[in-house]
C-alpha cells in the first residue's frame, strides 16, 4: 500500500507542463515578424534597378537622336600602280625540264678463264675506284702456260721434220713410177716388133709370149707405183694436218697465255671485287664486276602530253640531243646526251613514258656515277604566232589583262606550255599590246591603272580609300 501511493503522484507530475516550457515551444511554431517582410524587400530593389536601366537607355537615345551625323568624304576612284611588259609575237621553242636518274648502260663482269694462283692483284682493284682501258687487273701464275707454247714449238719442229720425210717419200715413188711407166713404154714397143716378126717367121711363137709376159710385169709395177703414189700422197696430207693442228695448239698456248693477265676493255669503275694476292682462281670465277664508262645512261619519264608534244608533227623522238645537269652542293656539271632508246612497256604507277638517253663526252675524272639525281632539259616543239609572258600575268590560267588607256581589258587566253617563269599563249592581242605583270587581288575589266613612275590621274585616290561606297582590301 505505501508503495502504490508516491507512483500515482509521479505520474501527475509528468503529465503537467511548465509555463517556461509552453512560452518556448509557441515561440519556435509562431512565424517571426522580418522574415514576413523580407520578400517584399526583394521585390523593392528589383523595381529600381530595372528603372534605372530604362532610364540610361531612354537617356542614350536622346543624346544620339541630338548627335549630328559624322561627314561624307568625296567619293574617288582607286588607281593602282602596276608593271607592264610589252607583248612580242613569233615562234617559241620552250625546253621541257624533267628530272631523272644515271644508270650503268653496261656491267662487266671480269671472269676467269684459266685456273690457276694469282701472282698480281692491282692495288687500285677497290670498290669506286677508276680504272684506265688497257690496265691490268690481275694476273695468274703464266708458267704452265708458257710451257705449253715451248712443247707445241718443239711438236711443230718435229711435224716440219716429218713432213720433210713424207714429201721426199712421194718423190721417190713418183720416180718409181716414172721409171715403170718408162719400162711399159719399151715393152709396149718390143712386144709391136715381136708381133710383127713372128707374121714374118723371123720371131717364134714363145719368144713373143716371153715379151708379151714381160709387158704385163711392167703394166703391174705401174699401177703399184700409181698406188704407192696416192699413198704417199695421202700421208703428205695427213702430215700436214697434223702439222697444222700443231700450230693451232701453239696459238691456243699463246692465246692461254694472254688470259693469264686479265685487263680492263675501257674505261671503267669498280663496283665490287673478291679476289687477293695469292689466291687460287678456277675458270669462269667471278673477280670484279666493273660499270662501262662510255655506257652511262640517263633515264626519266616524260608525261603524256609532253610525249605527245615530242612525237607530233612526224618529229622523230630518237637521237634528239639533251642537257643533262647534276647539282651537287654549289657545283654544276653538265653533259650532253642523246635519247637512243624507249621502254619496252608503259608502267601504270608512273603514269608516262620511260625514256633513255646515252651520256656523250664522259671522262674518268667526273665523280658521276648510277643513282645520281639529275634535271634534263630537251627542246619541245615549236609553237608558231604565239606570245611569251611572265607567268604572273597570267589569271586562272584562263585569262590576261591589258592596258589601255589607264584602265584593264581581260583577254581570253589559251595556254601552250609554261617555261619555268613564262607562259606561251595564244591570245588575239596586238604586237606590242602592254600586258599587266603585277599581280592584283581586285583585278578585273575597267580597273584603273597605271604605270610604276608615271604621274598619278586626277581624281584618284591612293590604294585602300572608298571606291563605289565600298571599302576595297588592300592587295
Amino acid at each position: 500500500m505505501d508503495t502504490e501511493v508516491p507512483d500515482k503522484q509521479s505520474d501527475r507530475s509528468s503529465k503537467q507542463i511548465s509555463q517556461p516550457d509552453a512560452a518556448q515551444i509557441y515561440a519556435s511554431v509562431a512565424p517571426s515578424g522580418p522574415k514576413r517582410i523580407r520578400p517584399l524587400f526583394l521585390l523593392l530593389q528589383a523595381l529600381i534597378a530595372i528603372a534605372i536601366v530604362f532610364g540610361a537607355g531612354v537617356f542614350m537615345q536622346r543624346l544620339l537622336a541630338d548627335k549630328e551625323p559624322p561627314r561624307q568624304r568625296p567619293v574617288r576612284e582607286q588607281v593602282f600602280t602596276v608593271e607592264t611588259i610589252a607583248a612580242q609575237r613569233g615562234d617559241f621553242q620552250p625546253d621541257i625540264k624533267v628530272f631523272g636518274t644515271i644508270i650503268a648502260g653496261n656491267m662487266i663482269e671480269v671472269r676467269t678463264e684459266l685456273s690457276g694462283p694469282l701472282v698480281s692483284v692491282n692495288p687500285q682493284l677497290r670498290t669506286g675506284a677508276v680504272l684506265r682501258a688497257g690496265t691490268e687487273i690481275a694476273a695468274i701464275d703464266p708458267f704452265e702456260f708458257q710451257t705449253a707454247i715451248a712443247e707445241a714449238d718443239v711438236d711443230i719442229l718435229d711435224g716440219e721434220a716429218k713432213l720433210l720425210e713424207a714429201e721426199a717419200r712421194l718423190a721417190a715413188v713418183g720416180t718409181d713410177l716414172a721409171n715403170a711407166q718408162a719400162q711399159l713404154a719399151l715393152a709396149e714397143r718390143d712386144v709391136a716388133r715381136a708381133e710383127a716378126l713372128v707374121t714374118r717367121g723371123s720371131v717364134t711363137q714363145q719368144a713373143l709370149d716371153q715379151r708379151q709376159q714381160a709387158l704385163l710385169q711392167s703394166r703391174a709395177s705401174v699401177d703399184s707405183s700409181r698406188a704407192n703414189l696416192k699413198v704417199e700422197e695421202a700421208k703428205l696430207a695427213q702430215q700436214r694436218a697434223a702439222l697444222d693442228r700443231l700450230s693451232l695448239n701453239r696459238t691456243r698456248a699463246e692465246r692461254d697465255l694472254t688470259l693469264t693477265s686479265l685487263i680492263a676493255p675501257t674505261d671503267v669503275v669498280v663496283e665490287s671485287e673478291s679476289i687477293t694476292l695469292g689466291q687460287m682462281v678456277t675458270a669462269n670465277q667471278v673477280i670484279a664486276q666493273l660499270i662501262d664508262l662510255s655506257a652511262f645512261e640517263v633515264q626519266f619519264t616524260l608525261s603524256d602530253g609532253q610525249y605527245g608534244r615530242l612525237t607530233g608533227q612526224g618529229r622523230a623522238l630518237l637521237g634528239t640531243e639533251m642537257s643533262v645537269e647534276w647539282t651537287v652542293g654549289t657545283r654544276q656539271e653538265t653533259v650532253s646526251a642523246t635519247i637512243n632508246r624507249i621502254a619496252s612497256s608503259i608502267t601504270a604507277d608512273r603514269g608516262g613514258v620511260t625514256l633513255f638517253g646515252k651520256l656523250e663526252n664522259l671522262t674518268p675524272d667526273m665523280d658521276l656515277r648510277p643513282g645520281a639525281f639529275v634535271k634534263i632539259s630537251l627542246p619541245d616543239q615549236i609553237y608558231a604566232d604565239a606570245i611569251q609572258v611572265p607567268e604572273t600575268a597570267l589569271y586562272d590560267e584562263q585569262r590576261i589583262y591589258v592596258e589601255e588607256e589607264g584602265r584593264l581589258r581581260s583577254v581570253p587566253v589559251s595556254v601552250l606550255a609554261f617555261t619555268g617563269t613564262n607562259a606561251i599563249l595564244q591570245a588575239d592581242i596586238e604586237d606590242g599590246a602592254k600586258v599587266l605583270k603585277t599581280r592584283i587581288a581586285e583585278v578585273g575589266d575597267g580597273l584603273r591603272v597605271r604605270e610604276a613612275g608615271a604621274e598619278a590621274p586626277s581624281g584618284a585616290s591612293p590604294e585602300g580609300t572608298r571606291v563605289g561606297g565600298e571599302r576595297r582590301p588592300r592587295p
